[in-house]
């Protein structure tokens, strides 16, 4: 029998899907072409956040511990005020703070006397200015701590005076006794001597005025009874 060549029995379209059939086993799908060049680059994607300043590290205030009581700097027993004084010393808190409790530890008591307390703004000059807060008064007639409920809120940072002022004489407390860790701003007759530099002003006795901006004040290196106050 003579050859045949299938292309002259078949069309050509016939005869290439023949030959497709045996090549792919797929009548329907040829092979797959070479994979396309990579396209270019696409646009780059927006910036990430702004790091942390300072490396990253931050310092948190301190916060005062709730139930812990606080004054300006170091404390001793000393004498009370003269009847004719509004006494003051400084506190500052590195952390907003509300105080719940205003107080004094009377160590010598006169009868039927008591001791007004409250706290002052800083003026502008660093000296007790407008009075924040008037807490009422504290018996002195017993010995003891005595204290006043009070909600005080003080701003991180600022200076604040605490003040007591007493009927009459011859009351003793807790007083400051050395200023080296005070950080005081009103100044200090002498440097560094026994005594804190104390601030008062000679005032009507039992009375926190509303504004002492104007008054001028008196130091002494006496030594004074101090206010503290307790964080909520």
């Amino acid at each position: 029998m003579p050859d045949v060549d299938l292309k002259d029995v078949m069309a050509e379209g016939e005869f290439l899907r023949r030959v497709g059939d045996e090549l792919v086993g797929d009548p329907a799908i040829g092979p797959a072409g070479p994979a396309g060049e990579t396209g270019p680059a696409g646009p780059a994607g927006p910036a990430g956040p702004a790091g942390a300043g300072a490396g990253g590290l931050t310092t948190p205030a301190t916060k005062p511990l709730a139930g812990r009581y606080y004054l300006g700097t170091d404390m001793n027993l000393g004498a009370g005020p003269a009847p004719t004084e509004v006494m003051f010393n400084p506190i500052t808190f590195p952390a907003a703070t509300t105080v719940d409790r205003i107080s004094m530890y009377i160590t010598v008591a006169v009868a039927a006397s008591t001791i007004r307390l409250g706290i002052y703004n800083a003026a502008a000059n660093g000296l007790p200015g407008t009075r924040l807060l008037d807490a009422g008064t504290i018996t002195t007639a017993t010995t003891g701590l005595k204290e006043i409920t009070i909600s005080q809120a003080l701003t991180a940072g600022t200076l604040y005076w605490l003040a007591f002022t007493a009927t009459v004489g011859g009351i003793s407390a807790y007083a400051l006794a050395s200023p080296t860790g005070a950080g005081w701003t009103m100044g200090r007759p002498v440097a560094f001597d026994n005594n804190s530099a104390r601030i008062y002003y000679a005032l009507t006795p039992g009375v926190l005025p509303a504004d002492l901006t104007a008054n001028t004040p008196v130091h002494s290196t006496n030594s004074y009874a101090v206010v503290v106050v307790r964080a909520a």
